[in-house]
């Protein structure tokens, strides 16, 4: 079946709406690096509410995409999760190797 304008629509929605759930659900990477050594658990906590919201708007996209297009906003939005999931990880990793303070510190 030959792309249309609707398929790149359907990817595109996806991949952006996968990174506004994330913009929404958690502050950014830099931060999750910059605080992962006193925060690391309620930083990612948030990481994994917004990856399974994620998947709901996954689904939700393709379930309600015209049949023959229903693989872009699957592939579109499985590709950010994918990728925006893999950078938080990092990032994480990065924070708890580095030596650098963080910005935030634990009271107790």
């Amino acid at each position: 079946m030959a792309r249309t304008e609707a398929d790149a629509a359907l990817f595109g929605i996806a991949y952006l709406g996968i990174g506004d759930i994330f913009s929404k659900g958690t502050s950014s990477p830099q931060t999750t690096e910059i605080n992962a050594k006193t925060r690391a658990p309620t930083l990612m906590k948030w990481v994994n509410i917004s990856a399974v919201e994620s998947a709901g708007l996954i689904f939700v996209l393709t379930a309600a995409a015209p049949p023959g297009h229903k693989r872009w906003p699957l592939v579109g939005g499985a590709t950010s999760l994918a990728v925006t999931y893999a950078e938080y990880i990092y990032a994480k990793k990065c924070g708890l190797e580095s030596m650098e303070p963080g910005t935030e510190e634990i009271y107790r």
